[in-house]
């Protein structure tokens, strides 16, 4: 009768585990589709007529610079943050031996972390790094993949599952002088221009601090704008 009676208690803890562990794991994946906007990008929700609660103050307002492969793009961005007052923490991809995959990693990494919103300089959803690198033996045969469909201007598979982690995150994210931006709008609230750009590739002005501010409250703001930091 012990062995019985032991081996249901056993048996009973083993069911309120699992009971326990797809609970918190169902309540988990609830809490993150959350944060994801049905049908808008995250920061791109706002419609005029809202009312307009305080938002961050600048304090509180962190940024995450995930840079390019020209880093003179990226020095520019890093001013316009300085001008502003802008706290941003950078992660330079110029001399990085597979800079899609560093890039990729650090927004899961921010999306995890207190960061009000991801910037991404030239973004081209396109671009994959060479399977061949000695450092990426793991992601050949995916790469040989993504490569054999390059010609054909194929997203990257990697790029847009990264960017949707961000999204289900609750994370925005803001595209700077973007090479080839998603397909999908709602993987980010807004594409902003910078440097010396063409008037006719943006209807707006706007500074960092004001564009930065509207995406994370989140207020009514143009989905492209020309940065005008003096």
């Amino acid at each position: 009768m012990l062995k019985v009676w032991y081996k249901s208690l056993m048996f009973s803890k083993r069911a309120i585990t699992i009971f326990a562990t797809t609970v918190v794991t169902a309540l988990a994946l609830g809490a993150l589709s959350a944060c994801e906007p049905q049908g808008k990008a995250v920061g791109n929700t706002g419609r005029v007529g809202d009312i307009i609660h305080d938002g961050v103050d600048i304090e509180d307002i962190h940024l995450l610079v995930i840079g390019s492969k020209l880093a003179a793009l990226d020095d520019e961005v890093m001013k316009h943050c300085k001008t502003s007052k802008l706290s941003a923490s950078y992660v330079p991809l110029s001399n990085v031996v597979n800079p899609n995959e560093a890039a990729q990693q650090a927004i899961r990494a921010a999306s995890e972390q207190p960061v009000s919103l991801i910037l991404i300089d030239a973004l081209d959803v396109t671009s994959v790094d060479d399977p061949h690198n000695a450092n990426n033996q793991s992601n050949i045969k995916e790469n040989n993949k993504l490569n054999s469909t390059r010609n054909k201007q194929n997203e990257s598979k990697a790029w847009i599952s990264a960017l949707q982690y961000a999204r289900y995150a609750g994370v925005p994210v803001a595209l700077i002088n973007p090479v080839k931006a998603p397909k999908d709008a709602t993987l980010y609230a807004a594409i902003l221009r910078v440097g010396d750009i063409p008037h006719n590739l943006a209807p707006e002005r706007s500074s960092l601090l004001s564009i930065v501010r509207a995406i994370i409250d989140n207020t009514p703001h143009s989905r492209e704008v020309i940065i005008n930091d003096k």
